[in-house]
C-alpha cells in the first residue's frame, strides 16, 4: 500500500508539457555541431538537422530576444516556459544570407506564427551547417526530458519534447 508521499511523488511526475517541433528536422546527436556543445548546460535540448526554412512558435507567447545575426530567438510561453531556437553556429549578415525575422522583440505570437525565415542554400553556401538547437532555458524544475524518437520532426505536428516535471 503506497504511502502519501509516494502517491504524491507519483501525481507530481505525471504533471507534462509537450512541446512541439518549432522547426522541421532529423533530431540528432549533439556531437554533430558546436550548436550542441550549449545543450549539456541545460535539462531540456535538441540538436536537429534542419529539413525546413521556417522557424514556428511552438506555443503562444512574447519574443524575449533575437540575435543581431537573426538565426536565433528566444520565446516566453504564456505558462512560463522559456524556449531558445538558434538555425546557424556562424554568424552572418542576416540578410545577406537569405534570413529575415518575422517578429521583434516583445511582440506577441501565437502557436503557428513565423517568427524566422531563412533559405537553407544560402546558409551552406557561407559555411553555415544545416542545424538547429532547440533549448527550453528555464529547465531547472524539470526532472526528465523525453525527446521524441521519431526519425523526422515537422514543424509543429510532431512533439520534440515531453518535459515531466
Amino acid at each position: 500500500m503506497p504511502n502519501d508521499s509516494t502517491l504524491q511523488e507519483t501525481q507530481e511526475e505525471i504533471q507534462s508539457v509537450s512541446v512541439p517541433s518549432p522547426i522541421s528536422g532529423r533530431p540528432c546527436n549533439a556531437s554533430l555541431s558546436i550548436l550542441g556543445d550549449t545543450l549539456a548546460l541545460f535539462n531540456a535540448g535538441c540538436l536537429l538537422k534542419v529539413t525546413g526554412n521556417q522557424v514556428m512558435a511552438p506555443f503562444d507567447g512574447v519574443i524575449t530576444d533575437i540575435e543581431a545575426n537573426q538565426l536565433s530567438v528566444k520565446l516566453k510561453a504564456t505558462n512560463g516556459l522559456r524556449i531558445w531556437i538558434k538555425v546557424s553556429e556562424v554568424m552572418l549578415a542576416a540578410h545577406t544570407a537569405g534570413c529575415f525575422a518575422q517578429v521583434k522583440i516583445n511582440d506577441q505570437v501565437k502557436k503557428n506564427d513565423v517568427l524566422l525565415q531563412f533559405n537553407p542554400t544560402i546558409l551552406k553556401q557561407f559555411g553555415a551547417l544545416p542545424y538547429a538547437r532547440v533549448i527550453i532555458t528555464n529547465s531547472q524544475n524539470i526532472k526528465r526530458t523525453d525527446i521524441t524518437k521519431a526519425r523526422q520532426c515537422l514543424a509543429l505536428e510532431d512533439n520534440l519534447f515531453t518535459l515531466r516535471f
